[in-house]
C-alpha cells in the first residue's frame, strides 16, 4: 500500500488509521495506526504486509511492517478506510 502526499509541506500522520473491512463485511477486520509517521512533502509512505517478500521484490525495505491480515494485505476486493480525529480536521 502507498500513500502518497500530493502537498510540497511534511504531512503529520498523527491519528490517522487505516481501517479495513472484509469483502462486505460492515464491521473492521483490522487497522493500522499511522501515528508518528510523518510523509514528506511530495513523498510517499509505503506499507507491506511482508517486509521481506517486498524487500526481495523491490529492492528496498516499505516504510511499514503492517503485518498479515492488515489493510494493506488486502486482496484487492476489500474495503479500506481513512480514519481521522475530528480534532485534527
Amino acid at each position: 500500500m502507498e500513500i502518497y502526499n500530493s502537498d510540497s509541506e511534511p504531512l503529520s500522520l498523527k491519528g490517522w488509521q487505516i481501517i479495513r473491512y472484509t469483502n462486505e463485511s460492515q464491521t473492521a477486520s483490522s487497522s493500522t495506526d499511522l501515528s508518528g509517521y510523518i510523509i514528506n512533502g511530495e513523498g510517499t509512505l509505503l506499507l507491506s504486509p511482508n517486509p521481506s517478500v517486498f524487500e526481495e521484490i523491490y529492492g528496498f525495505l516499505p516504510d511499514v511492517d503492517a503485518g498479515t491480515n492488515s489493510p494493506a494485505d488486502s486482496n484487492g476486493d476489500d474495503n479500506l478506510v481513512r480514519w481521522i480525529p475530528l480534532e485534527r480536521l
